[in-house]
């Protein structure tokens, strides 16, 4: 299938066999971006037009494209959540997404 991926400020081409290997295959070709580029949230729209968000500070955290401590301080920024609630909701967050660092599908 192809996907279109749409970040702050780019739009991707992908194909993939699903929507989660759309996304992984992404993340996975990233070496270095700033979050000021990607954004909060990126959408990938398939094949039908139906569109998928995916919060993006977890998977960063989790590739190593953004250390912990700054993930933390993002949440808190965006949520206004205390830097406790922050670190709670990122960590349950890349719980969830954890799939993300699976290189084989």
């Amino acid at each position: 299938m192809k996907y279109i991926l749409s970040t702050k400020e780019d739009k991707v081409l992908i194909e993939a066999n699903s929507r989660e290997d759309a996304f992984r295959n992404y993340f996975h070709s990233l070496k270095k971006i700033t979050l000021d580029k990607l954004g909060q949230i990126v959408v990938l729209k398939d094949e039908d037009g139906e569109e998928y968000p995916f919060r993006t500070v977890p998977a960063l955290v989790l590739l190593g494209l953004m250390n912990f401590n700054s993930g933390i301080l993002n949440v808190a920024e965006i949520t206004g959540c205390s830097i406790g609630e922050s670190e709670d909701l990122l960590l349950r967050a890349m719980e969830q997404d954890k799939w993300i660092i699976n290189t084989e599908g």
